[in-house]
């Protein structure tokens, strides 16, 4: 037998990680042949190690890989590297072109928000029978499914826009902003309709969503203060560890806002880095 022990916390991330990044780059391969996006391999791999394929052909291989304790520190770290890519996203997005077309990305998201929230309700007859009980009223299953099925796949749909060069493009800006007005507005309301279900404070779901606003807008109201900011440290010291730091800061920060408020913290991310300052290099 190999020396080697996966008892240790770390040993298994690292292993983990090891084997996630080495299949997805394989399968990353294959889609590049046939012209499909990464995002989609990345998606494949984990399907391959999760219980749909490894584990139906060797669940104790699968449990000794991902054992059900350590899928927590997994799903943090995966986080922890999707809010600094949606920042990243968010400093590739000309803010000025994002007020420009913020009544056609409304337009757009509201219309994307409809149709799956009108098909889904309408199906909420026969999954009601199927997956609720009879204390959940069937209008609040009825929106509950609707508002569910309307969410979108921010973080895909940004690979997508990145790897197809898109994102500095009008449609990528509207899709993106889309997108994003889209899962805030469909995730406030989700709070509300599972309020109503469990019979909570409506109220205090209505303020949290009232409190989302307020955030969102005082991350915008920084812009300037960032600029300022920004411009001052760049032209005495440039780009130093000091200044990353302190970006880093304010990223997690900002994700930690949306997070507390209900909603993901990529929001917060991409906010900020929609309106970081980017004069000066």
């Amino acid at each position: 037998a190999l020396p080697i022990s996966l008892d240790t916390a770390a040993g298994l991330l690292l292993v983990q990680l090891a084997v996630i990044l080495a299949l997805s780059r394989a399968l990353g391969a294959v889609a590049r042949r046939l012209r499909q996006p990464v995002v989609v391999a990345e998606i494949g791999a984990g399907i391959v190690l999760g219980p749909s394929v490894l584990g139906a052909v060797s669940p104790a291989s699968m449990h000794a890989l991902f054992p059900q304790g350590s899928l927590d520190t997994l799903h943090a770290l995966s986080q922890l590297a999707l809010v600094l890519f949606m920042f990243v996203v968010g400093l590739r997005l000309d803010a000025g072109q994002l007020f420009r077309t913020a009544r056609t990305s409304l337009v757009v998201s509201q219309a994307s928000m409809f149709v799956p929230f009108v098909l889904s309700a309408a199906m909420a007859s026969w999954l009601y029978r199927e997956l609720s009980t009879p204390d959940v009223p069937f209008t609040v299953f009825a929106l509950f499914v609707g508002l569910a099925m309307s969410v979108t796949a921010f973080p895909v749909l940004a690979r997508l826009l990145r790897e197809r060069r898109l994102l500095d493009t009008r449609v990528g800006v509207v899709a993106i902003a889309s997108a994003a007005i889209d899962d805030v507005a469909a995730w406030c309301l989700l709070g509300v309709v599972v309020s109503l279900a469990r019979s909570a404070d409506v109220a205090g779901a209505l303020s949290s969503v009232a409190l989302v606003g307020v955030a969102v807008l005082a991350l915008f109201s920084l812009r300037p203060v960032l600029a300022r900011a920004g411009a001052h440290l760049l032209a005495r010291s440039g780009m130093t560890d000091r200044v990353v730091g302190g970006v880093l800061v304010l990223v997690l920060a900002a994700g930690g806002l949306t997070e507390g408020l209900g909603i993901h913290a990529l929001f917060g991310a991409v906010v900020l880095g929609a309106i970081s300052p980017r004069e000066g290099g």
